[in-house]
């Protein structure tokens, strides 16, 4: 859990305490992540941690969320003693487009979270769903999820060969989930492990922020298709892994069909 926009902490609170609620708090283990020099949100972020096994740790402002995530859990926690790892942070209100529908405000935050940490039952049910679906492996919420990349095509595709090229993971669909807040199968991330350090990622100024993501963005979407890569299936674990892979056929050939649509009004 990265903690950075202090309005935003109570919602992300009560997800990582429904996680917390859906496992027991003997098979959780928290790392919260908060800006250094910052000891009003440092007070904030203890005061609203789980009560569990618990690392709290002061980083830099690089790499917006991902960077945390990457040098104070994959790089310093033993991966190997989890079947789960999940994914939150504060993020912001914002306005935008994702799969062609407009998310404002909250909305792309509560999207993300309503499948694995909105509520209680949502948590104990994609717990289930992972200990149904072997080859269920990235929850998320389904409206962000696209399967064929449609948004952001060019970076997306770049991504899926640098997978290829630099970690050995053939990617069969470049899929994509914009917002990094999810629980995932821990060997999804085995392959990134050690592989980055804070210097890899951009130092976030009011200049660049939200403006430059670097290293960030690129891993936001390797995470999702490196899962896809090992044969399992990104949804917001609701249905089987088959009827989810039959929505997404479904979903890519409506997405693409907008966008050539988009495109030729746009000419």
């Amino acid at each position: 859990m990265h903690v950075f926009n202090l309005e935003v902490l109570p919602e992300i609170a009560t997800a990582a305490l429904n996680l917390k609620l859906a496992v027991g708090k003997d098979n959780l283990r928290a790392v919260v992540t908060y800006p250094e020099g910052r000891s009003d949100i440092e007070a904030a972020a203890r005061a609203a941690a789980p009560d569990c096994d618990c690392h709290f740790a002061a980083v830099p402002n690089r790499g917006y969320d991902i960077g945390p995530f990457v040098c104070e859990v994959l790089n310093k926690e033993d991966l190997s003693g989890f079947d789960l790892v999940a994914k939150l942070h504060t993020k912001r209100d914002l306005d935008t487009w994702i799969n062609f529908r407009k998310f404002s405000g909250p909305e792309w935050r509560r999207e993300l979270l309503r499948p694995f940490s909105a509520d209680p039952w949502a948590a104990k049910r994609v717990m289930k769903a992972f200990a149904r679906w072997p080859e269920f492996g990235f929850a998320t919420g389904h409206g962000v999820i696209n399967y064929c990349a449609t948004d952001g095509t060019a970076e997306a595709l770049e991504v899926k060969s640098w997978l290829e090229r630099e970690f050995s993971l053939h990617v069969r669909h470049p899929v994509i989930a914009p917002g990094s807040i999810f629980i995932a199968r821990s060997k999804v991330f085995l392959p990134f492990v050690g592989k980055f350090s804070w210097d890899d990622f951009v130092a976030v100024t009011e200049r660049n922020a939200h403006r430059e993501y670097g290293l960030a963005s690129r891993l936001e979407r390797a995470f999702t298709m490196a899962a896809d890569a090992m044969g399992m299936v990104v949804s917001e674990g609701v249905k089987s892994p088959r009827q989810a892979m039959l929505g997404y056929a479904v979903q890519s050939a409506w997405f693409r069909t907008l966008r050539l649509l988009t495109k030729a009004v746009g000419r």
